[in-house]
């Protein structure tokens, strides 16, 4: 799943600059799709071309594109660049189509004239008496078109469907006989709040299973009583169901014999406007193996895995002592390991798996990604609003690029610290969105720390998107605070689920440092992740609540530190 902490919204531009292999693979897709395109035509084109020469019409030209002619081979004059009209004339002082059937022979030239044309769309075939831009048009001679029978000419014009037919079974067969990688339904993600997560488990008092929701690591084996054999088929059986209308889903569980039986009601995806259930297909615990990916060996280095032998391609096979299958089974061991460093065990890529004693043994350093509060859309029927925070405290964000050419260009630089937008004060990341999108066309103040400094800067909101061409990551590494979450969304998929948040009622000013809870130095927002984990160790194990004590400075100055009390559940940190 995609890190909210390196978040390039589409809300503001639709890709990130400074990333050339997304235009390139983008470029590539278009040449496929092109290419693609071509051969369906020159496959439907050969069909016709095949077809005519069958029943005797003189085709005088078989092109692929359109436009004019790049080059053409004809034979008794060869291959040459342009069209071979006048290398015709050159040698016989007529053109082509001047030329009889006996004349071509006795001069060895041939009839049709092979063409590539510079436009890469379209293609045709020139046959005697028809013309596509003249259907009315009429000839004599005993090989047009129009003299040849009927039953010919219906078999002429069927052909090209024909040979698309046949191209179609013939990609089948080999798609088949090579096979096609599809992603198995396995579940590796379940969105808490939506139903795949609230899903009641039928059978699940007979197999002692008490919490409801599907799981990360449950394949899915049918739906409705469909079976269900890749993932697509999953999607697809949950975005045509009758709307309000409850599925029955079978899935298989590691470790339960017996396939639990799921009912749930999908529901309509703001984003999409598909019904969904929330979950995402399983990930494999296979790193990529370095080939035409841009920045792996980067990664690798900087996660400290490179120095302990980690190779691009190795395989992690077991975390903890515990065996992976799935991403999902490593997630699941690095939330049970409330944030400290997980052991990993690596099977480097080529190795037996027979072969134990080589596999490589490395720490693997946890970071916590946080929960997505969510608050109502801005217009009715549009889609929630998030924004990553613990306890309903959010971090700030800072630039880390601009679009260039942008409104933002050259105004706002990398690195500023965004501490207001439009009079807002310390927003969140979706009060930013908001602020900057109901503002189109408007020229908007923006109050950054920039190299240690409060500077304000003037932008023009674009008029047609609500952007201003800026990406924004959070600033995780400082323990400052953004305005606070008073309310969220139970649930993202329900507007009406309005929820008090655990410092709905606590006086926490924004830009406000967390220095410490309960007596715990914190730093940055991994610091405070890990000391509220530890405070309320005991809550979640005895199933109560704990109240801790949030440190805070003030962004006043000469403010004492105020100790905040705050209650939580178990539930509250995760």
């Amino acid at each position: 799943p995609d890190d909210p902490r390196r978040d390039y919204d589409a809300a503001f531009d639709a890709f990130p600059p400074g990333e050339p292999s997304v235009v390139l693979t983008t470029l590539l897709n278009v040449l496929l799709m092109v290419v693609g395109f071509g051969l369906l035509i020159f496959v439907h084109e050969l069909g016709h071309f095949l077809a005519a020469k069958w029943a005797g019409i003189r085709t005088d030209g078989f092109a692929v594109g359109m436009g004019p002619v790049m080059f053409s081979y004809r034979r008794g004059v060869g291959l040459g660049w342009g069209p071979s009209e006048p290398r015709v004339k050159a040698l016989t002082g007529r053109g082509a189509l001047d030329l009889s059937d006996a004349d071509l022979e006795r001069l060895g030239i041939g009839e049709t004239e092979y063409s590539l044309r510079w436009l890469p769309v379209g293609g045709f075939v020139k046959m005697l008496g028809q013309d596509d831009m003249d259907p009315g048009s009429r000839s004599a001679d005993p090989r047009s078109y129009t003299m040849c029978p009927v039953g010919k000419r219906m078999i002429v014009v069927s052909a090209g469907v024909v040979m698309n037919i046949i191209l179609a079974l013939v990609l089948f067969v080999v798609c088949f006989l090579v096979g096609v990688r599809f992603e198995a339904p396995v579940v590796g993600e379940v969105v808490a709040g939506l139903p795949a997560a609230e899903a009641h488990v039928v059978n699940g008092t007979a197999l002692g299973i008490t919490e409801p929701g599907i799981r990360p690591g449950d394949t899915v084996i049918s739906v409705d009583g469909d079976p269900i054999v890749t993932f697509a088929d999953l999607q697809m059986a949950t975005a045509m169901a009758k709307p309000d209308t409850a599925l029955t889903v079978i899935a298989e569980r590691p470790g339960v014999e017996t396939p639990l039986e799921f009912t749930l009601t999908p529901r309509k995806d703001p984003g999409s406007g598909l019904l969904s259930v929330g979950i995402a297909p399983a990930s494999t615990t296979t790193l990529l193996d370095g080939r035409g990916v841009r920045g792996l060996d980067e990664a690798l280095a900087g996660a400290g895995l490179t120095a302990q032998g980690v190779e691009p391609g190795a395989t992690i096979v077991s975390v903890d002592g515990v065996p992976v299958e799935h991403y999902a089974d490593l997630d699941r061991q690095a939330t049970i390991a409330g944030g400290r460093p997980l052991t990993a065990v690596w099977m480097q890529p080529g190795q037996d798996p027979a072969e134990a004693d080589r596999f490589v043994t490395a720490t693997i350093g946890v970071e916590p990604v946080f929960e997505m509060f969510w608050q109502p859309a801005l217009e009715t029927g549009g889609p929630a609003e998030g924004d990553a925070a613990l306890i309903g405290l959010s971090p700030l964000h800072r630039v880390t690029s601009t679009t260039p050419g942008g409104p933002a260009d050259g105004v706002l630089m990398p690195g500023d610290l965004v501490l207001g937008v439009a009079g807002v004060s310390h927003p969140t990341l979706s009060t930013i969105r908001r602020t900057i999108s109901t503002n189109k066309g408007e020229v908007i103040d923006l109050r950054v720390l920039r190299d240690g400094v409060e500077e304000v800067v003037s932008v023009r909101v674009r008029a047609k998107t609500g952007t201003i061409g800026i990406a924004l990551e959070p600033a995780y590494d400082l323990n400052r605070i953004a305005a606070p979450i008073r309310d969220r969304l139970a649930s993202a998929a329900d507007p009406g689920s309005v929820v008090p948040t655990p410092v709905a009622a606590i006086e926490i000013p924004p830009n406000a440092r967390i220095d410490a809870i309960d007596g715990t130095s914190t730093s940055n927002w991994t610091d405070m992740y890990r000391a509220l984990l530890a405070s309320t160790a005991g809550a979640a194990a005895s199933g109560t609540g704990a109240t801790v004590t949030l440190s805070i400075t003030r962004p006043l100055p000469n403010e004492p530190r105020a100790e905040v009390p705050v209650a939580l559940d178990a539930a509250d940190v995760r």
